[in-house]
């Protein structure tokens, strides 16, 4: 009978402390049910967040899960999420975050603070480098109440907050048995769809590898629209896997409710007539093309020319940026001159007052000034005579770009052969002379690149330090200035004030059109498509917001 007594009393505490949910009241007026039908090109290699690493996996994993801050429309994290509020304290060394207290996961069981400092934990024990404040410390966790808790670091690190703010929160009760047993890569694998437990509004039901993705509405899910419907809308989302078909023709068809058209796609769609879609062009995507100049290549030679500031110059005044985006995108791209897009609330134009604009003229004043002639034969030769000819790896996207490249460059008496890859350039083993590439992320906001921008971070692949590799030796390294200073820019970044970053980032991005190290070319344009019967919350889809932003007020007439 006591022992009775004790659990009634255990059950009334329970009931009492989540008797009173923090939900969120959305400002929606959409109407529940139906099916939302997208479409990704390759399977997903996981639903783990603790190991996805690609675009489809991370598509499927932005579904069912969630964060303490959400992104608005500007990449901004301003949005409460699993954190109702945040503030620091005067010193700026601490950020704090309420938790939301009485709502629940996927799979009935409670969320609380305690998900969020496990989370931190792990983070703390893995020594990810975005926690890593200035001086290199990691943050002091602590639990300040049953729903706040705090980061402290021994200098403010505006970096290591948004870190925290935007890490995909994971179910405590799932993942640390498994870290305990040694089997967390194992977990959520692909054949495991039916065992993922999450707080987005869409769960994994179903995995039919080749064909599709099937997310069902979370039935736990802690938002509500203002008139008291629980959301999200829509009953489940179906998401295609379309290898090398035509998603256009299944969206004209009727069996896809969105996709990202081509050019030519796009063209065709707003040529059509008596149709019940929408189709246009937003900003620039958050992807980026590249050429870079290997400062570590193996032949010494062209090693120096690449190193060569007039040299990068030279070539980047080659790049003809309007004529690859007319030929190759129809004119849906802007051109890019530093790391940012114009859409970065980073961006500055001061890389705007010398843009190197396509000039054969200016090309050649700068191979000049870097000791640079031509001979006879009108081809372009170093100090030593050498003529100047190198290898440029691309991978099958970008064959129409490298081959435009080239033939620009061979006006000027440069031979560059291309070297066509089965995958993207092996950028982790710099034995190249040049490549060709396209990166996502990074082009909004530059924190998102640091590991490229870094000395030492793990993707600094224009310039890898000694000791990457066993032959960048101390002895080949060259290690300019500017460079030193980039890195230190983005080191001092992590523990500025707003005001401050903006002014470390404009200086980011003129060193960078100043010595172009990289060789930005353009950023695509984000083209969409959706039947006109789907509402969107963001009806114009951007880099920093998607058609998946707040999935949960997508709805269907």
């Amino acid at each position: 009978m006591k022992k009775l007594a004790l659990v009634i009393v255990a059950l009334m505490v329970f009931s009492f402390a989540f008797s009173t949910p923090e939900y969120v009241i959305e400002d929606f007026d959409g109407k529940p049910g139906g099916t939302l039908n997208l479409q990704m090109n390759l399977d997903p290699a996981t639903f783990n967040p603790l190991i996805a690493s690609e675009i489809y996996s991370g598509k499927v994993i932005g579904l069912f899960s969630s964060s303490l801050l959400g992104f608005d429309t500007n990449r901004n994290l301003t949005i409460p999420e699993l954190a109702s509020d945040w503030w620091l304290s005067e010193d700026g060394l601490t950020v704090f975050f309420k938790i939301r207290e009485g709502i629940l996961w996927s799979d009935g069981e409670p969320f609380t603070v305690d998900d969020v400092y496990w989370r931190f934990s792990l983070l703390v024990e893995t020594g990810v480098s975005g926690f890593l404040d200035a001086e290199g410390n990691l943050p002091t966790i602590e639990l300040i109440d049953d729903s706040v808790i705090s980061l402290t670091w021994t200098v403010p690190n505006t970096l290591g907050i948004k870190v925290a703010a935007n890490m995909r929160i994971l179910p405590k009760h799932v993942f640390e048995p498994a870290i305990a047993a040694g089997t967390v890569n194992e977990i959520w694998s692909l054949d495991e769809v039916d065992q993922i437990v999450g707080m987005g509004p869409f769960i994994p039901s179903e995995y039919v590898p080749g064909a599709k993705v099937v997310l069902k509405k979370n039935p736990n899910y802690w938002k509500f629209d203002s008139k008291g419907v629980r959301l999200p809308y829509l009953d489940s989302v179906v998401i295609h896997i379309m290898t090398g078909s035509n998603p256009m023709w299944a969206f004209q068809a009727g069996n896809l409710d969105f996709f990202s058209p081509s050019t030519s796609h796009l063209k065709t769609l707003l040529s059509q007539k008596d149709h019940n879609w929408v189709a246009g062009q937003g900003g620039s995507r958050d992807y980026v093309q590249l050429l870079l100049l290997n400062f570590n290549a193996p032949d010494p030679v062209k090693r120096e020319w690449f190193r060569n500031d007039h040299f990068r110059r030279g070539f980047a005044y080659l790049i003809d940026r309007e004529k690859i985006i007319d030929t190759t995108y129809g004119g849906n791209s802007k051109p890019l001159y530093s790391p940012l897009s114009v859409e970065s609330p980073y961006y500055s134009q001061k890389v705007e007052e010398d843009p190197f604009f396509f000039s054969v003229e200016k090309a050649k004043s700068e191979f000049e000034l870097g000791g640079f002639s031509w001979n006879s034969e009108g081809k372009l030769i170093d100090g030593a005579g050498n003529p100047v000819e190198f290898n440029l790896e691309v991978s099958p996207a970008f064959v129409t770009l490298g081959n435009m490249i080239a033939s620009d460059a061979k006006e000027l008496g440069i031979t560059i052969n291309l070297v066509r890859l089965t995958g993207v350039p092996l950028m982790g083993e710099p034995l190249y002379d040049s490549f060709l590439s396209g990166f996502f992320n990074g082009t909004i906001d530059p924190e998102l690149r640091t590991g490229v921008f870094r000395i030492d971070g793990p993707s600094h692949f224009w310039n890898y330090p000694p000791g990457y590799r066993d032959y960048i030796t101390e002895e080949m390294y060259y290690l300019p200035e500017w460079e030193e200073r980039i890195h230190e820019i983005f080191v001092l970044q992590t523990s500025a004030t707003e005001d401050e970053r903006y002014e470390l980032f404009e200086e980011f991005q003129i060193l960078f059109t100043q010595y172009q190290p990289i060789i930005y070319i353009h950023s695509p344009n984000v083209l969409y498509a959706y039947q006109g019967n789907v509402h969107f919350p963001n009806p114009i889809p951007s880099a920093a917001a998607d058609e998946l932003w707040k999935a949960w007020g997508i709805w269907k007439e």
